[in-house]
């Protein structure tokens, strides 16, 4: 079965995309009463007009996301192996449903004894959630409004940096293991005794990982925005007087 994640993403987009294929044009003398119906229409007509490149955003943070899951795997499956087969993420994986992408990733789990192929999978299953919160979040910022918009272009270079900075925290991170009273007993069960400092440096570069990543996603997307409403964007475009979004919300 396909990835679930991904198969919701393309399929809000495009049935979005299409229901509001039927709305009329949105012109300036349009006076929406309440405050929230002109959000909505003003959100769903920028999803019926731009579903492509709302597309190719999600799809970029998807992809660089999980690309720096994979990576960051790859780095510490080979620091300490048990950390993804033993502890809380063996009992994680007891509780995954049988069926899905889920059940797949689950069945490659217990059976491989690649360590390539461990952080493979537990790099995407990790960080798809929040490729698709990063991409809603970077799409939002933007696209929606009147000021020039942003494309999966304008995103590449900002999330490189955002991905070094999150890379170079955890390396640091490493040499400042995780505090074992921090962590309770069954997170590390089955754990060799020789194996938890190792355990314990992993632990400190995955919560750094979570934390500043979501961090300089957030600050990716207010990079968007104050660049999109720097003096020099505030001219709006054709587009926007076609669509009547013009520095943002009609009255």
């Amino acid at each position: 079965m396909k990835n679930i994640h991904t198969v919701v993403v393309l399929i809000l987009s495009f049935s979005t995309h299409l229901f509001c294929s039927t709305l009329p044009p949105f012109t300036p003398s349009e006076k929406p009463v309440f405050l929230f119906q002109d959000v909505a229409l003003n959100l769903a007509r920028t999803v019926r007009d731009e579903g492509f490149e709302i597309s190719k955003i999600m799809a970029l943070c998807i992809g660089a996301t999980t690309l720096y899951g994979i990576l960051h795997d790859q780095v510490t499956v080979r620091i300490c192996r048990e950390y993804f087969t033993k502890g809380f993420h063996e009992t994680n994986i007891r509780h995954w449903p049988d069926t899905g992408y889920l059940g797949a990733a689950k069945e490659i789990l217990q059976t491989t004894t690649s360590s390539s192929v461990i952080a493979c999978v537990w790099g995407t299953v990790a960080t798809l959630s929040v490729g698709i919160l990063g991409g809603i979040l970077l799409t939002l910022a933007s696209r929606v409004g009147g000021a020039e918009k942003y494309g999966a272009h304008n995103l590449v270079q900002p999330l490189i940096v955002s991905m070094a900075i999150t890379g170079i925290s955890s390396a640091i991170a490493l040499r400042f293991p995780t505090d074992s009273r921090k962590i309770p007993a069954f997170a590390v069960q089955g754990v060799p005794r020789d194996k938890l400092p190792a355990f314990y440096k992993c632990a400190s570069a995955h919560k750094t990982a979570y934390q500043v990543g979501a961090l300089t996603i957030l600050g990716t997307a207010l990079f968007v925005v104050c660049k999109r409403l720097a003096p020099s964007h505030w001219e709006p475009t054709m587009e926007a007087h076609a669509t009547g979004l013009s520095y943002g919300i009609n009255f």
